[in-house]
């Protein structure tokens, strides 16, 4: 049985508050961060006898579509330490619509958070743990990284109906507004799941 691969890359709720996806797994009574690997593409994924794929899966909650309209509240990038983690695509992009050259960027906006098996590039956040970036809404929203253009269809959200309400309660805007199909949401998820997120060293 193929294993499922965790594509949240550990930020969970919104922008990444505090509680990293390694949490979301604390239901398995089987696991241990030492199951964690490295998939081809740089995510992480749990071994099959951690996560078993069931018929729940191929018909999920959300066969039928998920309403969500943006009300640029700013929940999902305000109000907790979080991560917002980058690939190169979305440091180059930012770094462009900065002027800046990525060195330039990363040295300034950016941190390398140490998750213990790996590392990742993140934006920093300022003393009121609001995004770098947030400044009476956000001040990127062209450029802005694939982690904030998907939410709030993120892997961690979309696990089960439960976490989809439970987050609903702090979004305004999940429930409400525009119906996304299954296949819109699918190939979110699939974008996230091909993303490569940089691995910087220290």
């Amino acid at each position: 049985m193929a294993c499922r691969f965790i594509t949240g890359r550990f930020p969970s709720g919104q922008r990444g508050q505090t509680v990293n996806l390694l949490l979301r797994l604390r239901r398995f009574k089987s696991f241990s961060p030492h199951f964690l690997k490295r998939s081809p593409s740089g995510g992480l994924f749990c071994l099959k006898d951690l996560i078993l794929l069931s018929k729940n899966e191929e018909k999920p909650f959300w066969n039928k579509g998920l309403k969500f309209s943006c009300t640029s509240c700013g929940h999902c990038c305000r109000h907790e330490p979080g991560y917002v983690f980058l690939s190169q695509s979305d440091l180059s992009k930012l770094a462009k619509n900065a002027r800046m050259t990525v060195l330039e960027f990363s040295k300034k906006y950016c941190r390398i958070v140490d998750l213990g098996i790996t590392t990742r590039l993140s934006l920093t956040e300022t003393d009121e743990n609001d995004c770098i970036f947030w400044d009476q809404g956000c001040t990127v929203y062209k450029a802005r990284p694939l982690q904030c253009q998907t939410y709030p269809f993120w892997p961690a959200i979309l696990s089960s109906e439960e976490d989809w309400e439970r987050e609903s309660r702090e979004c305004p805007g999940m429930n409400h507004g525009k119906n996304h199909s299954a296949r819109e949401i699918s190939a979110t998820l699939k974008k996230r799941e091909l993303e490569v997120l940089l691995s910087p060293s220290r």
